[in-house]
């Protein structure tokens, strides 16, 4: 199952031609070209009480609205993590869309995947953003999971260095290979094997 989340600003929404992947839409609201790409079986949609609602209910219509305070304080800090943790995304699919983020959700949302991956086991399969401000007539539409990726081969690294395990390497290999292609997934089958080695290897050394 899929489940989209995206956060919802105040500014003005401009008309343009956003694409992503295949897909090609001359619209003011990047989600509604996000959703045609991921096809989700659930959107929540994330802001304030001064957000564009008009636009998500006008664009996307069928959702599930969060509304979350600004975050000026500790306090509305928990109050989003509390919201967004709260979200039914347990054993699905997530992609989230951070074209429109304001102040603080974007550093949320690291660690509200973090808390996805482990503690719902979710598996984050794209972080969008919509690049209006390039000065193409097309505007890409970019997945930046590779980025958001480093803390998790960083937190693998650093696991290895101190403990000598190697399984969260191996996990994140076998996730890659996963995500291959079938096409492409013959061409890699050394990299199949290379988890179960290094799991072999840690409990040896464990």
């Amino acid at each position: 199952m899929k489940v989209l989340i995206s956060v919802l600003g105040k500014g003005n929404y401009k008309e343009t031609t956003y694409k992503l992947g295949e897909i090609e839409e001359k619209t003011d609201y990047v989600l509604s070209v996000i959703k045609r790409a991921v096809n989700p079986d659930k959107i929540y949609i994330i802001g304030t009480d001064q957000s564009r609602w008009d636009i998500a209910d006008t664009r996307i219509k069928e959702y599930e609205r969060i509304i979350i305070p600004f975050g000026t304080n500790y306090q509305e800090f928990w109050e989003i993590f509390e919201k967004m943790a709260s979200l039914d995304v347990e054993n699905k699919d997530v992609y989230l869309d951070l074209t429109h983020g304001f102040r603080s959700i974007p550093l949320f949302i690291s660690t509200v995947m973090n808390f996805f991956e482990k503690v719902k086991n979710a598996k984050i399969k794209g972080v969008y953003y919509g690049m209006y401000d390039v000065k193409d007539d097309i505007k890409p539409v970019v997945d930046l999971l590779p980025i958001l990726e480093m803390n998790s081969w960083v937190e693998g690294f650093t696991i290895f260095k101190e403990y000598g395990d190697s399984r969260k390497i191996g996990k994140l290999i076998q996730d890659k290979y996963d995500d291959l292609p079938v096409e492409k997934k013959r061409g890699y089958q050394n990299l199949r094997k290379l988890p179960k080695v290094l799991e072999k290897s840690s409990k040896a050394f464990g």
